[in-house]
């Protein structure tokens, strides 16, 4: 086999082609949001399996069922010192909710910050800033962890504040396949700072009334192999459902068509089986909780013992053609590596370690598995944090076609490299090793309590 040359097919193949453009405005355009369990998502669920298989692939679609939420209506009015009401949006998995209590600001939500407030937000309801782009050498937590701090301070209500300007409203779940325990409301960075300037003048009293429903829904993931002559796999993963409010281009739309694109580009270039087996999974129920992806780790615990690595492709072509970039999760000796794969491709990209747990890498990472997130380095200009993810201006005008060529050629290349010789074998981390981990961010206990850590991965285990 003539490596040089197909991974040249490929990057050809993934160049000359505007397919990846096609799936994503009809992913986009067409279907709109794919929520969780909507049947939007069930309809991408079915084109990602048509696409696969005109690709020359046998889909295996394996469909599972949640617990899922459904949007109703949303009020957020300020009581006192005067009365308006301001947009808002319910954050899926809040509970339905009528409160009236007093505001009180918690910052960034970051640890520090609720040691400020300390007592003086139980009974009150937490006004807390979106994530943002932290300064170097700090992290940024993720909103879960913000309104889990306010949970355990004993707040009553969250309202989450967008950090990106345009009165554009955030969203984003409170929980992963359960109910929230107390409602969560999102908002526009120029209400967050209306709020504030509010707070500066005296106490605010604000009244919460959320609708909306747990329901049992049933989503699916999409199962695909290029079989290779070992019993080892490398898996290719992204999510294809996105929030009800946005046609989730970015997120994840485009991680989605990157993974289309690989799984087209290898199955037309590759003539002979590789060393190892490539998977490609498209998931759903991401944006809920990672739902997806657990409930895949669960189902195939006895075959996890066979996967080498597990690339994820989330917000894989936000930035421009060029500002592709890798994170490890929890493997920093891996970082060398990965740089001097790039350099040995003719295409160096950028490559850290960050323990990342919100993206469907993470069920794998908990089982040892090695894995890495395919991104990018930018944003659009003057934006922080998630950008226009998980807002109604995550759109299809955002996405670079280029950028969707890039991202593709650099996973299908990574792809290739690994699953064609014998690198990365018999890598795993301890149960021991990940639970320092976990317990940073705070989810040593619920991942314990719901059976999911240690994730057992041998059969009779």
């Amino acid at each position: 086999m003539n490596l040089g040359r197909i991974d040249k097919l490929v990057v050809g193949e993934i160049f000359s082609s505007n397919r990846g453009f096609e799936h994503l405005l009809f992913l986009c355009d067409e279907l709109g949001s794919r929520f969780a369990g909507s049947p939007q998502e069930r309809r991408a669920a079915e084109y990602i399996a048509e696409q696969l298989e005109e690709f020359g692939y046998e889909p295996v679609v394996e469909t599972f069922e949640f617990l899922g939420w459904q949007r109703g209506g949303a009020l957020l009015e300020i009581l006192s010192p005067f009365r308006r009401e301001l947009p808002a949006l319910v954050l899926p998995y809040s509970p339905p909710a009528d409160l009236v209590a007093e505001l009180v600001s918690v910052g960034q939500g970051e640890a520090e910050d609720f040691a400020l407030v300390g007592d003086r937000l139980a009974g009150k309801v937490a006004l807390c800033a979106a994530e943002t782009t932290p300064a170097p050498g700090r992290r940024a937590s993720h909103r879960r962890t913000k309104y889990r701090r306010a949970v355990e301070a004993g707040a009553v209500g969250f309202i989450f504040w967008n950090q990106n300007p345009g009165q554009v409203i955030i969203t984003g779940s409170l929980a992963s396949d359960a109910e929230a325990p107390i409602p969560g409301f999102g908002i526009s960075r120029e209400s967050g700072l209306f709020l504030l300037r509010m707070l500066e003048r005296g106490p605010v009293t604000v009244r919460l009334k959320a609708d909306g429903a747990t329901v049992r829904l049933t989503s699916q993931n999409v199962v695909v192999d290029l079989p290779g002559r070992s019993g080892e796999l490398v898996i290719v993963g992204a999510h294809y459902d996105g929030h009800d409010i946005s046609q989730g281009a970015l997120d994840n739309a485009a991680g989605t068509v990157v993974g289309l694109e690989i799984a087209r580009a290898l199955r037309a270039a590759v003539d002979a089986p590789l060393e190892r087996t490539i998977r490609f999974i498209f998931f759903g129920a991401e944006e809920v909780g990672l739902v997806g992806s657990w409930r895949y780790v669960e189902a195939h615990r006895a075959e996890l013992d066979r996967v080498v690595f597990m690339l994820n492709l989330d917000t894989a072509a936000r930035g421009r053609l060029g500002t592709e970039y890798l994170v490890l999760t929890g493997w920093p000796e891996l970082v060398a590596y990965f740089r001097e794969l790039g350099r040995r491709l003719g295409y160096e990209f950028g490559v850290e370690d960050r323990f990342n747990t919100h993206s469907d890498h993470f069920p794998f990472a908990v089982a040892g598995i090695p894995t890495a997130t395919l991104t990018s380095n930018e944003r659009a200009e003057g934006l922080v944090g998630r950008g226009w993810g998980h807002t109604p201006a995550d759109t299809v005008d955002k996405v670079s076609p280029k950028a969707l060529q890039g991202a593709a050629m650099v996973g299908a290349r990574v792809v290739l490299a690994l699953a064609a010789g014998s690198d990365l074998a018999g890598l795993r981390r301890s149960p021991a090793e990940l639970e320092p981990f976990l317990l940073e961010e705070r989810l040593l206990d619920e991942l314990k309590e719901r059976g999911r850590f240690p994730l057992k991965t041998l059969p009779g285990d």
